[in-house]
Parts: C-alpha cells; structure tokens; sequence
C-alpha cells in the first residue's frame, strides 16, 4: 500500500508522470437503487429504509481495506478520476480530465484530494512512474 508520506517525499519533476496502481479488490457497480441504504441500515441494525429505485444511476466503489469490505458511493469527477487512474492516467492527465468538472485554478487541488482520500482509504497500491 503506498502511504501520504511516500507522496509527500517525491520530487517535484515527478509529479506530472506520476501513474497510480489501483488496489486489485477496487469495483465500481452503477445501481439505481438504495441498496447501499438497505446494507448500511442492516449493519447498523437500524430500521429498513422502504426499497426505492431512482431516475439515474449512482456510481459506488466497493473495495477492500485490510480484511474490511468498504463502499461508498462516488462524485461523477471522481468516478471519472479512479476510471482514468485504472486506464493508466498519470497526474497529468487526471488534472487536465478534472477541467470538466472545476474551473482552470482547481484541478490540481482537487486531484490532489482525491489522491489524499485514496491513498488514507488504501486504494492505492502502488506507484507507477
């Protein structure tokens, strides 16, 4: 599992081709219903929420994290990100794919954000340069 601190230590000229290897047990599945709210509730032994199904489907990303099965559901700039990180974008390209989604100032924040966000859920198992 790569960590922040091995992020924070790479040099500059190697951010803009720096490439993430995502965690193999990392899926994402499109559901238009609240199953995850059914799950969520069931776990927490709390009351079953009534079965809904909605208009438009909802990205979720279902990984492990040590021997804990995680899931969450995703932004469209994120599920958009952790697909191009899975085709192989670097930095780079995930900054410039962001433009979509932020205005020309952001971009670089934002993925690195996500990064952060990735690297702390352990989905990032690996660097690739």
């Amino acid at each position: 599992m790569v960590r922040f601190d091995e992020l924070a230590g790479l040099p500059q000229q190697a951010w803009p081709v720096l490439g993430f290897v995502l965690h193999p047990s990392a899926h994402f599945l499109e559901l238009r219903t609240n199953a995850p709210s059914l799950r969520k509730a069931t776990d927490a032994g709390d009351p079953l929420p009534d079965a809904a199904l909605a208009d438009d489907a909802k990205t979720w990303l279902i990984w492990r994290k040590q021997l804990t099965a995680c899931f969450r559901s995703l932004s469209g700039s994120e599920s958009w990100a952790l697909a191009a990180v899975r085709e192989g974008a670097n930095f780079t390209a995930l900054c410039e794919g962001l433009c979509r989604w932020f205005s020309p100032d952001e971009p670089a924040v934002q993925a690195a954000t996500l990064l952060r966000q990735w690297v702390d859920d352990e989905l990032i198992s690996d660097l690739a340069v």
